[in-house]
């Protein structure tokens, strides 16, 4: 039975995601025309993948699987270089979907970054689909309970659930896509231009090793006892709370972005 809690904050919105090794920000300007700001790689909707040179690097096979850049034209996809393949993305029969409304070609190239990490750089290729202004990101996580990780991202935490679609037969997993947005025309997970993250099941594998840490903006306080009620834990509460998800991740909240 879903719980039926909302968030009253407005401003709630996903603001940036830490993961280990040393910065890629350099490369992630060169290649993919994305700023940086120091060590970190900064969208235009606020959005930062941040970095933590003492950990450990992300070691993308049990934990964070990579992280995609939504490019906003072919010539930015050339740029990036790697071989881009054209995928026809069409209805999903997991969940059932509109086979008109989700059927599109989209352009992705498989990268690697400094560290080794992967980086899918994608570009909607049908004319009707929609593009962002500006490079926009999403980071994929590895799940072992996709229906408990998406009641946790949603009633927890406020998220929207965007879209949830197989990756059969290019992975055999089921991915759902959430982020603090109601636009859900994008032509791979909704929200094109906003930063979402992409919670991934993979068939076969359920273990999880958390490797990266999510931070929001919102009511600290509300989330902590929304994430308690929907398979998360509190560690600790305060301007800042800090929670981890039903798989480990860590997730920080704060009403005020400087304290993230």
């Amino acid at each position: 039975m879903r719980l039926l809690l909302t968030l009253t904050t407005a401003h709630a919105l996903l603001h940036s995601v830490k993961l280990g090794g040393p910065s890629p920000a350099a490369w992630f300007q060169d290649t993919l025309g994305i700023g940086t700001d120091g060590d970190a790689v900064c969208f235009d909707d606020g959005f930062r993948l941040r970095f933590d040179a003492a950990a450990e690097p992300t070691p993308c096979k049990l934990g964070c699987l990579g992280v995609g850049v939504e490019l906003p034209t072919a010539e930015a996809l050339a740029k990036a270089g790697g071989d881009a393949e054209r995928r026809e993305l069409t209805a999903s029969s997991l969940p059932d979907e509109d086979a008109e409304k989700t059927e599109t070609l989209w352009d992705v190239a498989a990268l690697d970054d400094p560290q080794s990490r992967r980086v899918w750089a994608g570009f909607a290729a049908s004319k009707d689909a929609p593009a962002p202004a500006q490079p926009a990101a999403k980071v994929v996580l590895k799940v072992k309970d996709l229906p408990a990780a998406i009641e946790f991202y949603t009633t927890g935490l406020g998220m929207t659930l965007l879209r949830q679609r197989a990756l059969v037969p290019d992975e055999a997993a089921l991915a759902a896509y959430v982020g603090f947005s109601d636009d859900d025309a994008g032509p791979e997970s909704g929200a094109s231009g906003a930063a979402r993250l992409e919670l991934r099941y993979v068939y076969g594998s359920e273990k999880v090793e958390p490797d990266a840490e999510i931070n929001v903006v919102s009511d600290p306080a509300s989330c902590a006892i929304r994430a308690g009620i929907t398979g998360g834990t509190v560690v600790s509460q305060g301007d800042v709370c800090l929670l981890t998800d039903p798989d480990g991740y860590a997730v920080r909240v704060a009403a005020d972005a400087s304290l993230l």
